[in-house]
């Protein structure tokens, strides 16, 4: 996919003017969640590797979701590809494949990339 292709997801710019590119996370690793009650939102930390010189963490924003499904919560949690897909409706599907440990999958209706550091 094209760095474009993203412009739905709020701050991806962070991604991409870092990166490069729009990164899909494999062997990432997510190290935090936090579900918040109001809003509905998930929050998900991701410690990057893509950066081969230093490690990456990056903060996603998951808001009002539904469908939400988590597999395998571990001691580690290894993202083996994000797949994110804007749908013909008004909700945002999401994909957390895993290497190891969680994998996520949910709907939303926005996304946020709320740090990078």
């Amino acid at each position: 996919m094209g760095n474009s292709e993203f412009n739905f997801i709020g701050n991806y710019q962070l991604l991409t003017d870092y990166f490069g590119y729009f990164p899909n996370f494999h062997d990432d690793e997510m190290t935090d969640f936090q579900l918040m009650r109001d809003g509905c939102n998930l929050k998900v930390t991701i410690s990057s590797f893509q950066n081969k010189d230093k490690k990456t963490t990056i903060v996603l924003l998951f808001e009002k979701i539904c469908n939400l499904l988590i597999e395998d919560f571990n001691h580690q949690n290894v993202i083996f590809n994000l797949e994110i897909i804007k749908e013909k409706d008004e909700y945002i599907s999401v994909n957390f494949e895993s290497s190891f440990g969680a994998s996520i999958r949910l709907k939303c209706k926005h996304i946020n990339v709320q740090s990078l550091k």
